[in-house]
């Protein structure tokens, strides 16, 4: 029989000399990057609207924002 191939982030760590949780830092970091360009685009838009003519936005517009701004 063939011996079982182990999986995991203990291994890849093992191999990789990867230090404890420094593959996760990364990523998050990565996230909290991403996620303060799409606001600071958001806001830089909505400025832009309301130099235009100061259009209104839907309710639903508002609460959809709100709610990816949760996520």
């Amino acid at each position: 029989m063939k011996k079982k191939v182990r999986k995991g982030r203990r291994r890849r760590r093992r191999h990789r000399k990867i230090e404890k949780g420094k593959n996760m830092k990364t990523r998050k970091e990565k996230k909290k990057k991403e996620k303060k360009e799409e606001e600071e685009e958001e806001e830089e838009e909505e400025e832009e609207e309301e130099k235009e003519g100061g259009k209104k936005k839907d309710a639903n517009v508002k609460m959809k924002r709100k709610k990816m701004k949760l996520r």
